[in-house]
């Protein structure tokens, strides 16, 4: 059953036709590949296909209709938030250009992405669209930094769909992480390749080992306030913190010119976060820095998926699958404003 389908494995989009095809519906929403129109998918019915095709009634048969894609309707998108709001639409299907469903999303699972986002370039959107039909997300965010403000995690905690572990050297953000997340694991430490102690220079929304960048944007030396930090690595949290056999679903690495010191000091043949998301820019500009690291992100087996803004996704290849759902925020803030009814005329029944 497509209830069951779950994320660790390729979904089987033969058997979604036939599920979709056995149910009685004339018609279903649908987006297609490019979101580029919505439309309605005009289904032959059963009886009808029985008789001009020959078929015994095998479920098989029917996963070879070739349904009809309707986009010209006048104020096609009214009438297909129609059709999603006065209907009990269970299905909507995502549409290749060839006419094939390449994707199926069950409408509860369309109906939790509603979300209000916590970061300027959405990546907590897009986290939560390519994780969508996962229940339990476990996160590890290094530099959580506040939890709210531009956090990507902060959705997932908020609405019971995610816990993890928060990773901030600052006291003032530390103790903010502990009173809002008291579910997650709190950490207050910085993550390096090593255990050590180190100076971090800290100023507001810029904290920084590297001595250089606090000269960024002319910001003077003297604004910013070295703190000594205790370090520890990344392996070392993961060994004494992560339950047995904890899958790690996405790790957050936003450590301002640190990160190579933090994957290095990683074991990513013990524990293989599905997603990771690195800040891939010098602080304060859009001058480029993953080419100082993505070589080991690269030798451990992950492949890269996007860059939003100045976040960088990469994927396990385990996990390779995912990578398709990594679309233009653009494309992606498109499906969910199927839900995002502007008339109050539809009351939606589920």
């Amino acid at each position: 059953m497509i209830e069951n389908m779950v994320i660790s494995s390729n979904a089987d989009f033969d058997a979604a036709e036939r599920q979709i095809f056995n149910n009685t519906f004339k018609s279903l929403l649908v987006v297609d590949d490019n979101n580029s129109l919505f439309g309605v998918m005009e289904i032959i019915e059963l009886d009808r296909w029985r008789k001009i095709g020959g078929g015994d009634g095998v479920v098989g048969d029917y996963a070879n209709i070739n349904p009809i894609l309707v986009y010209d309707y006048d104020n096609i998108n009214e009438k297909c938030l129609k059709l999603f709001y006065t209907t009990n639409v269970k299905y909507i299907p995502v549409i290749s250009k060839e006419r094939k469903i390449i994707d199926l999303i069950i409408r509860n699972q369309f109906l939790q992405l509603r979300m209000l986002s916590y970061t300027d370039p959405g990546e907590d959107v897009v986290l939560n669209f390519v994780l969508r039909d996962l229940k339990d997300v476990f996160y590890i965010d290094i530099g959580a930094n506040d939890p709210w403000f531009g956090s990507v995690t902060k959705w997932l905690y908020s609405s019971g769909r995610g816990k993890g572990i928060n990773i901030e050297p600052l006291k003032r953000e530390y103790s903010l992480l502990c009173k809002d997340r008291p579910k997650d694991v709190n950490l207050n430490i910085a993550v390096g390749s090593e255990e050590c102690e180190m100076i971090l220079y800290s100023n507001f929304g810029l904290s920084t080992f590297i001595k250089d960048y606090t000269l960024i944007e002319n910001k003077p030396a003297n604004r910013f306030s070295p703190i000594k930090v205790p370090v520890t690595t990344l392996k070392l949290i993961c060994d004494k913190y992560l339950e047995k056999n904890q899958e790690v679903h996405f790790l957050k690495i936003d450590v301002e010119g640190f990160e190579k010191q933090v994957l290095l000091g990683s074991d990513f043949k013990k524990f293989r976060p599905w997603i990771i998301m690195l800040e891939a820019t010098k602080p304060c500009t859009r001058i480029p820095t993953y080419a100082e690291w993505e070589n080991i992100l690269i030798e451990n087996d992950y492949v890269f998926a996007k860059q939003y803004d100045i976040n960088r996704f990469y994927v396990s290849k385990e996990k390779s699958f995912l990578q398709d759902r990594f679309l233009d925020l653009e494309i992606i803030y498109r499906r969910l404003l199927i839900l995002d009814a502007k008339s109050t005329k539809y009351q939606l029944h589920i």
